[in-house]
């Protein structure tokens, strides 16, 4: 797996691990190194808690939310969650317009959104 550390930083905590993006916009390139991502969390180390921290994300493509769906149909194969943290209002109303707040628990605010998994 190539680094991927200028893009995303994961935090594993006792009950749940974050995924941060840390780029400010998306491209099919790094949807497809989140979908990497990902699947390495989810299946090589059985993480299927997760928090996916798009606070940074000020535009979001369609690959890239693909990849997350990609990892929520993944999780919910090994019983486990998806959660979004979204602080920009573009990419909030994408998940709207796209529907995929009614898949995932959108939040704005970390704390609370740590705070939903105990």
């Amino acid at each position: 797996m190539e680094d991927l550390t200028n893009l995303f930083e994961v935090q594993n905590l006792t009950n749940v691990s974050i995924l941060k993006s840390k780029t400010k916009r998306t491209t099919v390139e790094i949807a497809a190194s989140l979908k990497e991502l990902l699947n390495k969390l989810i299946a090589e180390e059985g993480r299927n808690i997760l928090l996916i921290d798009l606070s940074e994300v000020e535009l979001v493509e369609s690959s890239f939310l693909g990849a997350i769906v990609y990892a929520y149909k993944e999780t919910m194969q090994r019983k486990g969650t998806i959660k979004v943290l979204v602080t920009n209002a573009v990419v909030y109303d994408r998940f709207i317009l796209t529907q995929l707040d009614k898949l995932f628990e959108i939040f704005n605010n970390r704390e609370e959104a740590l705070k939903s998994f105990e």
